[in-house]
């Protein structure tokens, strides 16, 4: 049997440490971004119509550190032109439309538009599944 010094044991045991973390920050990396892309598929989905919002759904990982990343679900309707106005002055949704479909709003001729939720049933299908993953590794 070897003789081995605690320093060397220590920076052993760290290594292992080490790589065990890195390979579980992988794996929850992999499974936040795979719980968003579920999200934003449920979210196109149910969300009303089959227009430009509909399509407009989309995804952003990042890793901002070696342990700290962001997944954002999002949807750019907001952003896309409408294919009216001038070029100067195009026409676009509104940025809050999501929150406007999601919730209801007031309509033009007085009334209510009713809500159309698909946002909270989208994001509470990618938490469930990502509970379910995070619960196997």
């Amino acid at each position: 049997m070897a003789e081995v010094s605690v320093d060397e044991m220590a920076e052993a045991i760290g290594a292992i440490v080490t790589a065990w973390g890195t390979e579980q920050v992988g794996a929850l990396f992999d499974a936040m971004e795979q719980a968003g892309l579920y999200a934003r598929d449920k979210a196109e989905q149910a969300a009303p119509g089959r227009g430009r919002y509909a399509g407009a759904w989309g995804i952003d990982a990042r890793r901002t550190s070696k342990t700290s990343f962001t997944v954002t679900v999002g949807n750019s309707a907001g952003r896309r032109l409408s294919g009216r106005g001038s070029s100067e002055h195009p026409k676009r949704y509104p940025t809050n439309i999501t929150s406007l479909l999601e919730k209801g709003h007031m309509a033009r001729g007085g009334g209510w538009v009713a809500a159309r939720e698909h946002i909270d049933p989208a994001y509470e299908y990618a938490l469930a599944y990502l509970k379910a993953r995070l619960g196997s590794v």
